[in-house]
């Protein structure tokens, strides 16, 4: 379990920015790379990161239910599509199978070299 998502587990606001000049001096980092630290904010109190908390994982509940809602809409769509196409196959053989039932076929004749 990372820093971060300890600390988002307990209600607080985490964002990773860049180091200030002062705070790279004052963590001794010597390196000509960019660094990173992490910003923590912590919730007025406690109950009000209980609530927070409550109310991502609501509308975490409520983004999911939608979302398998929107997956079973769009099978549904291409199990009927897939049923209309099948039709029109069905429909175009049994037209094709009519008019070749149609057409009088002529003995085959015989050849001779």
């Amino acid at each position: 379990l990372t820093f971060r998502k300890y600390a988002l587990s307990k209600g607080c606001q985490v964002h990773r920015r860049e180091a200030t000049w002062e705070e790279r001096v004052a963590s001794g980092d010597k390196r000509k790379r960019k660094l990173y630290v992490i910003s923590a904010t912590l919730p007025a109190h406690p109950s009000k990161a209980i609530e927070a908390e409550d109310q991502r994982k609501a509308q975490a509940a409520a983004a999911s239910a939608k979302r398998k809602e929107r997956e079973q809409q769009k099978a549904e769509e291409m199990a009927r599509q897939e049923h209309i196409k099948r039709q029109r196959i069905a429909s175009a053989y049994e037209e094709v199978v009519a008019n070749i039932l149609r057409i009088p076929v002529a003995a085959p004749t015989e050849r001779t070299s």
